[in-house]
């Protein structure tokens, strides 16, 4: 029973960690482009014009800046292959749910199923994201 439990917590606290990834997705998108133009930006500065103490900051900084980049990066990649594999009801869910921010009555009215339908969809679709998200959710 303890461990039952156990895993429940798990599977709920992975399907938050999920919920994060889709809510904060434009963001995810919006910090790639900010990040690529901090690269573009710091690669305009002549390395041959820094001092040796500024030259390691620069370097510094564009490594901090470049993995932030590839972290941006791999999670919007995941998450856009992850929902390329959803039905055409589960994508509408996630669309309106974590991009838009509908309550489940307003998705129940636009999509024209019931509320209690409109749940199951949510666990079909977290249960695949369970399994497209994976190493998404346990990486980070």
């Amino acid at each position: 029973m303890h461990k039952e439990k156990s895993l429940n917590e798990d599977k709920k606290a992975k399907i938050k960690r999920i919920e994060y990834y889709l809510k904060n997705y434009k963001f995810f998108k919006t910090a790639k482009k900010n990040l690529n133009n901090q690269i573009n930006i710091l690669s305009t500065i002549r390395m041959d014009s820094l001092c040796h103490h500024t030259s390691h900051n620069y370097e510094e900084l564009t490594k901090r800046i470049r993995y932030r980049l590839n972290e941006a990066e791999y999670i919007i990649e995941s998450v856009d292959l992850a929902i390329k594999q959803l039905n055409s009801e589960e994508k509408q869910f996630i669309f309106y749910r974590y991009f838009e921010n509908y309550s489940i009555e307003a998705i129940s009215n636009i999509i024209g199923y019931s509320k209690p339908s409109i749940y199951l969809i949510r666990q079909s679709t977290m249960d695949k994201l369970l399994i497209g998200l994976g190493l998404i959710i346990n990486f980070h």
